[in-house]
């Protein structure tokens, strides 16, 4: 698990990650490497072949991000959002 806390008030929680490449009270650079998921590297045919969404198929690894806002969880939208829907 990575904690990112890019404001006071605010904590990024970020986990599902097999390998985490920073350390407790390192600062992050935007666009830094937080770390890798786990499994194994499809080949380009694979990709072509996964399942699509809605259909219960997952890849077998899931990254987990929650943001909260003083006390609890907030709705990420306006964090990672960027106006196109």
């Amino acid at each position: 698990v990575v904690v990112l806390e890019p404001r006071a008030d605010v904590l990024v929680v970020v986990a599902g990650l097999a390998t985490i490449e920073t350390r407790a009270g390192e600062f992050v650079r935007q666009g830094a490497l937080l770390g890798l998921l786990g499994g194994r590297q499809l080949d380009a045919q694979e990709y072509v072949m996964l399942g699509l969404g809605g259909t219960g198929e997952t890849k077998g690894e899931t990254l987990y991000i929650e943001v909260r806002h003083r006390e609890g969880p907030v709705d990420p939208a306006s964090w990672f959002g960027d106006g196109n829907g």
